[in-house]
């Protein structure tokens, strides 16, 4: 007798609102990309030859699209997450990048990073709309994985 079990592909989404002095100025929603890394350090963790967890959201600047073989974010700023929860078989991250964080940068790029620097998932905005990180600029978000 053979057995066939279809495994589902983990997935994700990536969701947060900016605001500007308390208006919004973008709400984005979307899919994202678990990177070649994510997944090997799942292997690790399930054998117990690793023991870190995801603990902090990566923003940068890098305008290429997400690759699986992709391992970091061009001129990354890491944010300590301010909630990590489980539902089921999702495992969802809450974030906040505050008025004091990350300013200056041009954010196009978002990455979902364990506590020993592997990125684990990606997400690249779209190179035509400008997101520059002020003082006013806060971003309050989630990003949710699928398995």
């Amino acid at each position: 007798m053979k057995i066939i079990e279809k495994v589902p592909k983990i997935t994700g989404h990536l969701h947060y609102v900016a605001t500007r002095r308390g208006d919004i100025v973008e709400v984005f929603d979307d899919h994202n990309l678990v990177v070649d890394a994510g997944r090997e350090l799942m292997a690790l963790i399930m054998t117990g030859k690793q023991t870190t967890s995801i603990t902090k959201i990566g923003v940068g600047t890098g305008i290429t699209p997400e690759a699986v073989k992709d391992t970091g974010l061009t001129d990354c700023v890491y944010i300590p997450l301010t909630a990590r929860s489980t539902d089921g078989k999702t495992a969802r991250f809450d974030f906040v990048i505050g008025t004091d964080q990350a300013n200056g940068l041009n954010i196009h790029e978002f990455g979902l990073f364990a506590e020993n620097g592997t990125m684990f998932s990606h997400r690249v905005r779209a190179k035509e709309k400008d997101l520059v990180k002020a003082d006013d600029l806060e971003l309050t978000g989630y990003w949710e994985i699928n398995f």
